[in-house]
């Protein structure tokens, strides 16, 4: 069974923007701290791809 890493970042839509959140697993569940809200779908999800390339580089993202 593939396992989410104990941090990723991910988007979501909120009203008509869309935000980018840094989620952190815990022992309750997942919290998520806001990054940022941009108007476009397409620049949220090249934000997200840029900060899970650079949790993934830097070894943060312990599966």
């Amino acid at each position: 069974m593939l396992r989410q890493p104990d941090e990723w970042y991910e988007y979501r839509p909120k009203g008509r923007c869309w935000a980018v959140y840094l989620m952190k697993r815990d022992t309750t569940g997942s919290t998520g701290k806001h990054i940022g809200t941009y108007l476009c779908r397409e620049d949220a999800k090249s934000e997200v791809r840029k900060g899970n390339y650079k949790l993934k580089k830097n070894g943060t993202d312990k599966v």
